[in-house]
């Protein structure tokens, strides 16, 4: 990431300028993860969050709305 590496230029996607907001995420995750009731709360109001999410309902609005083709 710093020197690059054969041929190509030194972190070429940007990874390290985020690197520090990265810390704090996992520093702030390490702190909830050490606190099970939180964690799983958490957990549990991500995971009832996710159906509108669902890969089925995405690809079928992709095919009523930008492929026009039939799905079902």
């Amino acid at each position: 990431l710093l020197f690059g590496s054969g041929g190509s230029p030194a972190d070429e996607y940007l990874l390290l300028a985020d690197f520090e907001s990265y810390c704090q995420a996992e520093k702030q995750m390490v702190a909830t993860y050490a606190d099970p009731t939180r964690w799983n709360r958490m957990s549990l109001h991500n995971i009832a969050r996710s159906g509108i999410f669902a890969a089925d309902r995405a690809v079928a609005e992709y095919a009523d709305h930008i492929w026009h083709v039939p799905h079902r």
